[in-house]
């Protein structure tokens, strides 16, 4: 699947991915070479189902963010490695972010919001002001009831293009 940058006269598309897991278990990698942010599921450790990986490419020559699912492979971990924990007493989640020192290319700004009312996980990824690379925002939410991990990539501003309004 991909998803293209749309004009004013489209709308954002909006994948769905449904996994039998808790916050507690996914994890978020960005790769600076290839541009990409990447997010591993892993189920709990009693449960049948095979970890899954989901993958967002951000391409900048086509102007295309492609999602994908497919079996967790062995793959080594780039430059940078978003970890969370959820804390069930205060309803927390810590974020830490671990760059190569010789990275120049990354999310400035990882900003993650809990929302126990709504069983919301929300993930905005915001570039580096020099840096055009990758989506402005990112968002994935959790819906424990139906197992779902819905992922809604809103594109770039640009004076050239008009935000397009959400589903």
């Amino acid at each position: 699947m991909a998803l293209c940058f749309r004009r004013a006269s489209q709308k954002v598309r909006v994948f769905t991915f449904r996994f039998n897991i808790d916050p507690s278990e996914i994890r978020f990698t960005f790769r600076s070479i290839r541009y990409q942010i990447q997010v591993s599921v892993h189920p709990k450790s009693n449960s049948s189902i095979v970890p899954s990986e989901i993958k967002l490419k951000y391409r900048p020559i086509r102007n295309q963010i492609e999602v994908s699912v497919h079996p967790k492979s062995n793959s080594s971990i780039g430059p940078s490695e978003i970890r969370f924990k959820y804390r069930s007493i205060r309803n927390q989640i810590q974020v830490s972010v671990h760059t190569k020192s010789d990275s120049s290319i990354g999310p400035s700004e990882i900003k993650l919001k809990y929302r126990t009312i709504r069983n919301q996980i929300q993930v905005s990824v915001h570039p580096k002001s020099n840096s055009s690379i990758g989506p402005p925002e990112i968002k994935l939410k959790y819906r424990p009831i139906r197992n779902q991990i819905q992922v809604s990539v809103l594109p770039k501003y640009d004076s050239s293009m008009v935000h397009p309004k959400s589903d």
